[in-house]
């Protein structure tokens, strides 16, 4: 299935999507390139506390054609980043 970038109609914030595979709402946009210590810091101690992380780390390897979005429930990736 080809990736469909999501692209926003006003100043109003994007409502997150639903997972493309299993429609779940459990979907957090993925942050692509190297964290800095502090963001990784953030991540971590965010998700210890909640449980779930507010964002994906995607890795360092920056394609162009990157997903914007990982479910939490089953690990798909979809959507393009912005």
């Amino acid at each position: 299935m080809p990736k469909k970038r999501v692209e926003p109609t006003d100043d109003k914030p994007e409502p997150k999507p639903k997972c493309e595979r299993c429609r779940s709402k459990k979907v957090v946009p993925i942050l692509w390139g190297l964290p800095t210590p502090e963001t990784f810091e953030m991540y971590e101690r965010y998700k210890e506390e909640n449980g779930e992380p507010p964002i994906w780390l995607g890795g360092c390897c920056v394609t162009g054609n990157d997903p914007g979005w990982h479910c939490l429930g089953c690990g798909h990736e979809f959507g393009l980043r912005e």
